[in-house]
């Protein structure tokens, strides 16, 4: 409820007000495709947008986040009354799509995502059950020449991963036990939490 609070334009602004017309007209073309009228999201600011368009290929796909690994884990850690700590916040990872993401990139980027989502996540799904870290690295990190997506992987992974690695190197410096999840993003390249963990030595 807070997150749909924040995420309400204001002043009775609607969508089509605050996004360049271009992108808008894209909005309504692929949630057509999936039968669905832009009026879901019209009053909503264009980062609450670019989240609903992040779950519904998933949705549309047959996937389902009740399955998803990290809640796999979750649900056993609690069952067995394991003690679950966080290597980021919700505030952070709020911060970072309200404040630090440049919106049009934002949610130019789900667009596509959106577009090619049929043959993207089916082939995302295949590379992660294979372990095959290059083609999902194309996949994740590929290049468009409409959106400054240099600046929108810095600040969604590489920034991320960077903070992250601090944190896992304060765990493998305790003698304690630690079973860490991230998502495969965060694990794969040159910037990846791995990389910058073998960097420092581990």
């Amino acid at each position: 409820d807070n997150l749909a609070k924040l995420g309400t334009l204001e002043d009775n602004k609607t969508l089509d007000m605050v996004i360049p017309k271009y992108l808008y007209d894209k909005l309504v073309e692929e949630l057509g495709k999936l039968g669905l009228n832009i009026d879901i999201v019209k009053t909503y600011k264009p980062w609450l947008v670019s989240i609903v368009l992040s779950v519904l290929p998933g949705m549309t796909l047959g996937y389902s986040e009740e399955f998803g690994i990290d809640r796999h884990f979750l649900n056993k850690a609690q069952a067995d009354k394991k003690n679950i700590l966080e290597l980021e916040n919700l505030d952070d990872q709020i911060d970072l799509i309200v404040n630090k993401l440049d919106q049009e990139t934002n949610l130019g980027m789900s667009l596509l995502t959106l577009e090619m989502s049929k043959v993207y996540y089916k082939e995302l799904v295949r590379c992660w059950k294979k372990g095959d870290e290059q083609t999902m690295e194309r996949l994740i990190f590929s290049k468009s020449p409409l959106f400054k997506t240099e600046d929108y992987y810095d600040k969604f992974f590489y920034e991320r991963n960077i903070k992250m690695a601090e944190k896992i190197i304060t765990y493998l410096n305790d003698e304690t036990d630690y079973f860490v999840i991230v998502g495969a993003g965060h694990l794969i390249g040159d910037k990846s939490i791995i990389a910058i963990l073998k960097a420092k030595g581990f």
